[in-house]
């Protein structure tokens, strides 16, 4: 967005400077609009070349609302026009309204409106300063006094940036970065005033002269190596924090908002950048204090410490694939990472480590991918690689040809990676772990070598959930036979999502759920879960929670009962689709 402001202000100062150039006189209106008219073609064709992304359609769009203003010689208020552009985009996108891209684009244009309107105060106030006093105050020529108040004019708007879009931030994800602002003062003058007025040059001059466009672009090329440069040294420097003695995480802090706690902040910023001057300091501290939380985590925390032999099962919604978080006091299981959507893109960034960061969770102790199917095993690579992983349980055949060594790992002595295989066994804070299956029986498909998982209390021999990842009625019929008094269990994870292929009767009995998990994507091709398959589980009054209408789906078992479920859509799912009921949903996942 802010590159399409740029390429307009390129268009604007060269035809101010071709105007300059001619041998007439001019009124200022009619430059005015000449300038507009000028700058509204140039950005819509850098809108074109940029792949004309909604946020590029959204940066048009406001744009154009400013430049019809100026060329209809209206007097408005700024924001007002910034409403207009907000209103025209929702006519044209209703759903738009619920990206966070589309708050966090609004949000910085007013924030910058109301850190320039503090600004216009500032120096309001400074005009009407006795003479002397202010010649004694400045001392400096006209000339000097315009580029320091250019100068302080930019760094308010840094500071308003710096200070209230965390907030926003914070709001939607729970989650960001302390290198940001510093990243941001570094990249975003360099990028707008070298790389893109020398790549949009280039771009224009291509047509004419591709010798004298490639000086152009080697202009763009070098200053973005440099820009390059100053951000991998950023994050050199701050993995050298992370990883030293003081372990200080500057890339990722947390901060879920409570209501009362963000409307202190809300309060805070609109005193901060409203019309009593410049930023106050005890606005700034109350501000800072809320956003980087010694408060708000104590707030906000509605999920108390953890005790022995409890239990907080997270189904995560990850489309069509698989992705359960098991949690105890102190303990993090992951059973399977979700699928993979392309060479750049995974469950594993997209959904698994958000939440993970979210919930404050900053190593997974064990990671169990129960077989080499894509959709189970796609985002494994990624957690290997990036994530803080301390052993991996591999199911089926092509799962461990799948991972390779982390990127901070010498060696794979460094490394604790096994099969999965029956008997498997251990416990973490009075909760046991066991693995039935595979056996050493022999099974062609991927989906019948899946790890099968049991989890109970360290003294019960009912199971508190039992995961069965894409076993197939065969491998059923096989734990029926050689595990039948390990089957039973309140929560199971319903086998191959749902398929009819799985969840024979024998076994659904055997198993006698309260409550069943599917994992399936929203009308995926495979219409997972099969209307056969729900019926089975119906009929027996198993109550079922499905991630493609509930969304993330959490179930917490403490003092010795179950509490839940808690859903991400509760109370926000999509009220154009019929399915998306949160009825049996008793709160909101993200308030754990």
């Amino acid at each position: 967005g802010l590159h399409i402001g740029v390429a307009a202000l390129f268009a604007a100062l060269l035809a101010k400077g071709l105007l300059w150039l001619l041998p007439i006189s001019m009124h200022y209106s009619p430059r005015v609009i000449i300038v507009a008219v000028a700058a509204l073609p140039i950005a819509s064709f850098y809108a074109i070349v940029a792949g004309f992304s909604l946020s590029t359609q959204r940066a048009l769009i406001m744009l154009s609302c400013f430049l019809v203003i100026i060329l209809l010689r209206r007097q408005t208020y700024l924001l007002q026009t910034l409403s207009l552009a907000a209103l025209i985009i929702v006519i044209i996108d209703p759903l738009s309204v619920l990206s966070a891209g589309f708050w966090f684009s609004f949000s910085a244009v007013a924030i910058l409106l109301w850190a320039s309107r503090a600004m216009r105060f500032s120096n309001t106030a400074i005009a009407h300063k006795p003479s002397k006093a202010l010649d004694k105050s400045i001392g400096q020529s006209e000339f000097t006094n315009k580029s320091k108040e250019k100068l302080i004019a930019f760094g308010l708007a840094q500071l308003a940036i710096f200070i209230a879009m965390p907030l926003v931030l914070s709001l939607f994800t729970g989650q960001g970065s302390l290198l940001t602002p510093i990243a941001n003062l570094l990249a975003i003058p360099l990028v707008s005033l070298t790389v893109v007025p020398a790549g949009i040059a280039g771009l224009l001059i291509s047509y004419f002269s591709l010798p004298l466009a490639a000086y152009f672009f080697a202009i763009a090329d070098f200053f973005l190596s440099f820009i390059l440069l100053l951000l991998n040294s950023l994050e050199h420097f701050a993995d050298m924090l992370r990883h030293g003695p003081l372990n200080i995480d500057l890339i990722t802090y947390q901060s879920s908002l409570h209501p009362i706690i963000f409307g202190i902040a809300l309060i805070s910023i609109i005193i901060l950048l409203g019309k009593r001057g410049l930023p106050t300091y005890s606005a700034a501290v109350i501000i800072w204090i809320v956003i980087f939380n010694p408060l708000n985590f104590a707030i906000n925390s509605q999920q108390s410490k953890l005790e022995d032999s409890d239990l907080i099962v997270t189904q995560l919604d990850v489309g069509q694939g698989s992705a359960i978080l098991l949690s105890t006091a102190n303990y993090h299981l992951l059973y399977d990472t979700g699928p993979k959507f392309s060479e750049a893109a995974n469950a594993a960034s997209s959904v698994i480590e958000p939440y993970l960061a979210t919930m404050k969770i900053k190593s997974l102790d064990t990671v169990i991918v129960s077989h080499g199917d894509s959709d189970h095993s796609g985002g494994a690579n990624y957690l290997n690689q990036y994530g803080n992983v301390k052993e991996w349980l591999l199911g089926g055949t092509a799962s461990i040809e799948r991972l390779t060594l982390p990127v901070n790992s010498a060696s794979e002595n460094d490394y604790n990676q096994q099969r999965c295989r029956q008997g498997q066994a251990w416990i973490r804070d009075g909760i046991h772990f066991e693995i039935l299956h595979p056996s050493s029986a022999n099974f062609n498909s991927e989906n019948d070598r899946s790890c099968v998982l049991s989890v109970k209390t360290q003294h019960s021999e009912h199971a508190l959930i039992l995961l069965s990842g894409d076993i197939s009625r065969r491998v059923e019929a096989h734990l029926l036979n050689h595990t039948r008094d390990k089957l039973s269990a309140d929560l199971l994870a319903v086998p191959h999502h749902g398929s009819a292929s799985s969840s024979s009767v024998a076994f659904i009995s055997a198993v006698q759920p309260s409550f069943a998990l599917i994992s399936a994507g929203h009308r995926n091709r495979y219409r997972h879960p099969h209307k056969d398959v729900i019926a089975r589980y119906s009929d027996r009054d198993i109550k079922i929670y499905r991630s493609d209408r509930l969304g993330a789906v959490q179930m917490i078992y403490r003092h010795g009962k179950w509490l839940g479920p808690y859903c991400a859509r509760y109370k926000a799912q999509h009220f154009w689709d019929k399915f998306n009921d949160d009825g049996q949903c008793i709160g909101s996942i993200s308030l754990l």
